[in-house]
């Protein structure tokens, strides 16, 4: 089971998978950051807090951490280790739609054949009408004039004794 594991998260599903579903997260965040800065000044102070309760020093880190430290370390962790098992979900996520969704954007999807059906029966009769209308107008002419083509033909066969 484990083998099979690294066989899943070869370069392919990094360069393919994982990097869009981080690169989509990125751009989620950004756009949060950006167009709502209410929550975002409130998540950056925090950030900002616990960044700095972070920075304690190597030789310190065993002798100072209260439980509060030790909370904030979690929860700084929780989030970390939930931001990273939302990108592998939707990575595997994009990894099992791959088929779909490309099949959707070249149009073989069952909703493209629902919506462009008509619309497509609709061209088809369109064009349908416009060839009848141009042979309506113009094989009426043609045969007209294929008939004055070949009198005339006849005309010149007989007068020149063939």
């Amino acid at each position: 089971m484990l083998s099979d594991l690294t066989k899943i998260l070869d370069r392919n599903y990094i360069v393919g998978y994982f990097l869009p579903a981080l690169l989509f997260i990125t751009a989620i965040f950004l756009m949060i950051l950006l167009f709502f800065p209410g929550p975002a000044s409130q998540f950056a102070v925090i950030l900002e807090q616990s960044t700095e309760n972070n920075s304690i020093e190597a030789n310190e880190i065993n002798s100072h951490l209260t439980p509060i430290e030790i909370i904030k370390l979690l929860k700084d962790l929780w989030t970390f280790s939930a931001a990273i098992i939302l990108i592998f979900t939707i990575s595997i996520l994009l990894m099992v739609l791959n088929r779909f969704l490309i099949r959707f954007l070249e149009g073989y999807g069952l909703l493209q054949r629902l919506k462009f059906q008509k619309i497509q029966q609709w061209k088809f009769d369109r064009d349908n009408r416009i060839i009848e209308e141009f042979n309506k107008k113009y094989l009426d002419e043609l045969k007209h004039k294929d008939a004055l083509l070949r009198k005339q033909l006849i005309r010149a066969r007989k007068n020149s004794g063939y």
